[in-house]
């Protein structure tokens, strides 16, 4: 997650959404809902092609079903 968001290459809004799921996720909250409320979130926006690997990686990890 922090190398996305060090990512020159993905958006602003994509930058805040992931921010604001690694702060929650220091803050205790469960690192599934955060991760799935994430991804809820990203399929509103357009994606770079950073934010679209990390999708593909997730699902492929079945770390979300």
């Amino acid at each position: 997650m922090y190398s996305i968001i060090l990512d020159t290459t993905i958006s602003a809004t994509e930058k805040v959404l992931f921010v604001k799921t690694k702060s929650d996720i220091e803050f205790g909250r469960s690192f599934d809902q955060e991760l799935k409320a994430l991804l809820n979130e990203l399929t509103f926006i357009p994606n770079s092609s950073k934010i679209v690997e990390f999708k593909e990686e997730v699902r492929k990890r079945a770390l979300i079903i």
